[in-house]
């Protein structure tokens, strides 16, 4: 309790004195005061919107290269079944059939690739 006292009769004392300053100075400094916590009141609200748009793209980013990785899962995946299908044939057969798998998987491949990178891109470099 007299820890308060002693603060709170301070302030009483600077009021009553009024520190020197004359009306115009008081006024002066309350209103650079003013500007000065309203300068940072604005900077706290850009701040975060900084921040929010940074997680934003960092979640694109991660859904684009989850996506991308769940296409090259579906492509090798259908790769695979195409040439245990290719296995049952004979020679000939089987080598344009395993031809046919393997551009499959490149096309594939290619387009998931460049869907990836097309979508980083946008994410990186916003308009």
């Amino acid at each position: 309790m007299k820890n308060r006292i002693v603060p709170l009769a301070a302030v009483a004392a600077m009021f009553l004195v009024g520190c020197g300053e004359s009306k115009n100075e008081m006024a002066s400094d309350v209103a650079d005061a003013n500007k000065d916590a309203g300068d940072r009141y604005a900077q706290a609200q850009v701040e975060p919107e900084k921040k929010t748009g940074a997680m934003d793209a960092d979640v694109r980013n991660k859904n684009t290269r989850s996506e991308f990785d769940l296409a090259m899962t579906k492509a090798k995946g259908t790769h695979k079944l195409a040439t245990k299908k290719c296995d049952a044939l004979a020679e000939v057969e089987k080598s344009a059939c395993a031809s046919t798998a393997d551009a499959v998987l490149a096309a594939a491949s290619t387009e998931a690739t460049t869907t990836r990178d097309a979508a980083l891109v946008t994410t990186e470099n916003p308009k």
